[in-house]
């Protein structure tokens, strides 16, 4: 017992390392460009996001899933699951090249390159403080490489170099699985299970469209208000990523164990997911005046004086950061429980209420009105998926 928590420390210490680093980037960027470049960056990290969504096929919640249901073939799956991310990645390349300026691509490549990582296995096999460690050392070279900035090194070659190191840390971490890209693996597998390849579509485009409000918020804000909007919500967003990084680490940790848990449903089930819910509410309210406390700090001392008046933001999402660890919790029971299509269905009507939402609103309020709006229809997907999981659990 006293050795698991021990783990569970390092791994959220590691887990936290690598995001304070990356967030250290973020605030050296602030400084170190325009307020307008940043927000061509903040839409970059917010289309490259959605698309990592697309290429990480059926995300890793979804694919430890498979490991555990296919225990027996787990080295055709993931050459499988691999080899169909690689293409995924690859046309989503050429096709963006035409389509975005070129910080903008590079930006967006960078982000996409995270779905290539291959997470789950390490989750699988209890190696989640090995994969840990890599990523927050992968974060800390991404710290010694922004003092390029300081030799009047362009943000373009900069992410170029970010984006080689990214691929060659997606190298090193499959090369250590013995994951490989096998066209052979891609054929059969496909053939074999297109119930699964389907349902880890449908997982994916239900992905895309319950991340839209946080990603797809910043691009529509970015078209219909401007730059600043978009780089102070970017700034909100990245400060919230900290804030909900120690549930998610637990609940990566646990991931196995409640794939394992709704295989087959046990009376038990909603017990378990009530007292999880219960504990990271109460968890998030140090971690939410933690959030508050940064973002006027940094307003006030460290942010240069074309940021002003981004902690009258910051400040307003803090209804849906005391919610976020307990809807983490709810998305992970539910996943197990129902087929993906009704997931799907959840997040498409989330999909065009946000948008609807935005689109009306934003004219009016402003940028002010996003995380009201992102607490107030992400609670309504939650609490709809709850109810779900209570009616099957509970027959």
């Amino acid at each position: 017992m006293m050795q698991s928590n021990l783990t569970k420390i390092k791994n959220i210490i590691l887990v936290y390392g690598g995001s304070l680093f990356g967030f250290v980037f973020v605030l050296i960027l602030t400084r170190s460009i325009s307020i307008n470049d940043f927000a061509d960056y903040a839409y970059g990290v917010a289309l490259g996001s959605l698309l990592m969504l697309l290429v990480n096929f059926g995300s890793d919640r979804r694919l430890i899933f498979e490991l555990v249901k296919y225990e027996n073939s787990i080295q055709r799956l993931l050459n499988y699951n691999f080899t169909l991310r690689a293409f995924l990645f690859i046309i989503l390349s050429i096709i963006l090249f035409f389509l975005v300026p070129l910080f903008t691509y590079l930006v967006c490549l960078w982000y996409m390159a995270l779905g290539l990582i291959t997470k789950a296995v390490y989750d699988y096999e209890d190696k989640t403080i090995e994969i840990n460690a890599y990523l927050c050392i992968e974060r800390a070279i991404l710290i010694f490489l922004s003092f390029l900035f300081y030799y009047e090194v362009s943000v373009i070659w900069l992410f170029g170099y970010l984006l080689v190191q990214r691929l060659a840390f997606v190298f090193f971490t499959n090369l250590k699985l013995r994951v490989s890209f096998s066209f052979s693996d891609f054929i059969f597998w496909g053939r074999k299970h297109k119930e699964e390849v389907l349902n880890s579509f449908l997982f994916v485009l239900g992905g895309i469209f319950s991340s839209f409000q946080i990603l797809g918020s910043q691009i529509i804000t970015k078209h219909i208000i401007g730059d600043n909007a978009v780089a102070f919500l970017n700034v909100g967003f990245q400060i919230a990523l900290l804030v909900q990084l120690a549930q998610a680490q637990v609940i990566r940790m646990k991931s196995r164990s409640i794939s394992e848990s709704t295989v087959k449903v046990k009376k038990n089930t909603l017990v378990l997911l009530n007292k999880e819910i219960m504990k990271s509410l109460f968890l998030s309210i140090p971690f939410v005046i933690i959030f508050n406390v940064l973002s006027f700090l940094l307003e006030k001392y460290y942010l240069p004086e074309e940021w002003l008046g981004v902690f009258e933001l910051l400040y307003k999402f803090s209804p849906w950061l005391l919610v976020m660890g307990a809807g983490m919790y709810i998305s992970q029971y539910f996943i197990n429980l129902y087929p993906p299509i009704v997931y799907l269905k959840i997040y498409s009507v989330n999909l065009v209420v946000t948008c609807l939402a935005l689109f009306y609103f934003l004219p009016i309020f402003g940028v002010l009105i996003v995380p009201y709006l992102i607490f107030i229809i992400h609670g309504a997907s939650m609490f709809i998926m709850y109810i779900l999981i209570k009616t099957k659990v509970g027959k």
